[in-house]
């Protein structure tokens, strides 16, 4: 078993080259609260896509989030346009991507919206047909990489516009990358405790997203024997030696 206690936040910064609309290529799809407080959101490219009215915030973020969950799944498969269909099914309306339900329109969130199931649905599938018809790249993590010293994580692409021709990394001495055999992930090898940054780009669109590398807080044994003789053992004699065990088989960082 092995144990984390620290708490890291990674800043994503992004780097646009040539044309304003250079980060169009990159495609992220996210839940927010609305403006108003009161709805909750899916947006990509800062656009909204949908908005979800029939219930209190609190209960629709995480329905908006399963949303864009499932939107971000399908355009890391290369979902385009006519891959969105809308299907009828015993009076509700479904949304599907790629063959794959995103979000299903019954009669209550349609009144919230003051439309029709069907009209809601068509809606909506026409705002994500319009977010995939340019060529867009799929990361992911989309804005943040943490990798344990020693130990690597990946990086996967998705899209429509094809394999990142760029990829920098701001520091070779904190991290390693190499292709991985599928030709879709770039594996990411920490060295040594540190921040660096991970560039991806294609044509004039890159992306950087900041890698943080840390060492574990501790390596646990899967197993570990504790041997007590004598009579007469309370309680708390117990649970003491029980933390004396754990420290002394515990690989424990400073």
């Amino acid at each position: 078993m092995k144990i984390r206690f620290a708490t890291i936040v990674v800043a994503l910064s992004m780097i646009t080259a040539g044309r304003p609309s250079a980060a169009d290529c990159l495609l992220q799809f996210e839940a927010r609260a609305a403006a108003d407080k009161a709805t909750v959101e899916v947006v990509a490219k800062g656009k909204v896509l949908m908005r979800l009215r029939d219930g209190t915030p609190t209960a629709l973020r995480p329905r908006a989030q399963a949303v864009a969950d499932k939107l971000n799944v399908a355009a890391m498969s290369g979902a385009r346009p006519a891959d969105v269909t809308v299907k009828l099914v015993d009076q509700q309306a479904q949304l599907l991507v790629t063959g794959t339900v995103i979000i299903t329109v019954d009669a209550a969130l349609a009144k919230s919206a003051n439309s029709s199931v069907e009209g809601l649905a068509r809606n909506w599938a026409a705002n994500v047909r319009n977010i995939l018809t340019e060529p867009y790249l799929a990361l992911s993590p989309y804005s943040e990489l943490l990798v344990p010293v020693g130990e690597s994580r990946t990086v996967k692409w998705g899209g429509t516009a094809g394999k990142p021709d760029i990829t920098r990394v701001g520091d070779d001495t904190v991290i390693s990358v190499q292709d991985v055999t599928d030709g879709n992930r770039l594996a990411v090898w920490a060295l040594q405790p540190g921040e660096t940054k991970l560039s991806f780009g294609i044509n004039d669109c890159s992306h950087t997203i900041s890698v943080i590398c840390r060492k574990w807080a501790a390596h646990v044994p899967s197993t570990s024997r504790l041997q007590v003789s004598g009579g007469g053992l309370r309680k708390e004699n117990l649970s003491q030696a029980i933390q004396c065990l754990v420290h002394s088989v515990s690989g424990l960082e400073p």
